[in-house]
């Protein structure tokens, strides 16, 4: 991963001059600006200094992408959010915004490099849905009567799935459960990165809780809170774009003749049904999705 950024720094410069009455020397100080491209893994690779030029102060930056936290976590709002999905979907499986379509995550996070285990549980209380290693480490797991713990290997960009969350839950909550941990990864593994290189800690876990509070409306967010924000609102964005989405959605309408129906909460029940099956998600998030996308 690259990582562009800019450091402001202050420069004393040393100036000497020799004439025919002796040597002069005096000193200055100047603000630049250091144009830099960093080379990220689970580490620091490298950081080659692209560009410099003179700072003014007030100057205003040009950034092509959203801000970020200190810790490089972005700050995303919820105007964002279908905009973010289809640029994830452009680079990993753009047929799903030509037209509807099942979006086949598993495939995607294969070959984004990840690998996927499934068959064991996580946390012996079900807390966990899924969780993805951002460094090589170790696993606790149990298996599925919670009878045995195991401590496993895991190398970076491992995805684990709670086997409850297809037990306890539907193949719709597995799905999503997997968006959410590969967009973790796609956004958020230079913050295990960064946290690394300035504070000396090991992040090696991002996990999928079954219930996480985020702060009122006027308190600050935690990196870690805004990141299950971010995964939590990509996951079924990212299975049900928007633009194919509302395609099918009125296909199904359409069909099911809605406008002229005396029927009209049973249609809805059947179209989100349907919905729930060609997409391969959960009927609550099927209607969430509808009411999101009108």
């Amino acid at each position: 991963d690259s990582l562009l950024f800019d450091a402001v720094v202050s420069c004393t410069i040393n100036l000497t001059e020799d004439t025919y009455k002796g040597t002069a020397s005096h000193e200055t100080s100047q603000w630049l600006v250091l144009s830099c491209v960093a080379v990220v893994t689970d580490k620091l690779e490298s950081v080659t200094v692209m560009n410099i030029s003179g700072h003014t102060s007030g100057q205003p930056r040009k950034t092509d992408g959203h801000a970020v936290s200190k810790n490089i976590v972005p700050i995303l709002y919820k105007k964002d959010l279908d905009d973010e999905a289809t640029t994830f979907l452009q680079h990993y499986f753009p047929e799903a915004l030509e037209k509807p379509m099942a979006v086949p995550i598993a495939d995607i996070a294969k070959g984004m490099g990840l690998e996927i285990i499934q068959g064991n549980r996580i946390t012996d209380d079900f807390s966990v849905f899924g969780e993805i290693y951002f460094n090589a480490g170790k696993a606790t797991i149990y298996d599925l009567f919670k009878v045995s713990e195991t401590t496993i290997d895991v190398k970076r960009g491992t995805i684990l799935v709670d086997a409850y969350t297809f037990w306890e839950r539907n193949l719709g909550c597995v799905k999503n459960t997997i968006a959410h941990e590969v967009y973790h990864w796609y956004k958020h593994r230079l913050y295990a990165a960064i946290k690394h290189v300035l504070y000396g800690q090991d992040f090696v876990a991002c996990r999928c809780p079954s219930n996480m509070a985020y702060p009122q409306k006027d308190d600050e967010w935690s990196d870690i809170q805004r990141m299950e924000w971010q995964a939590n609102n990509m996951a079924p964005r990212i299975l049900m774009p928007y633009r194919t989405f509302r395609m099918k959605v009125d296909e199904l309408l359409q069909t099911y003749d809605y406008e002229n129906s005396p029927i009209k909460p049973a249609i809805l029940t059947s179209v989100a049904e349907e919905l729930r099956e060609f997409y391969g998600v959960s009927r609550q998030s099927v209607l969430i999705r509808m009411m999101e996308t009108g």
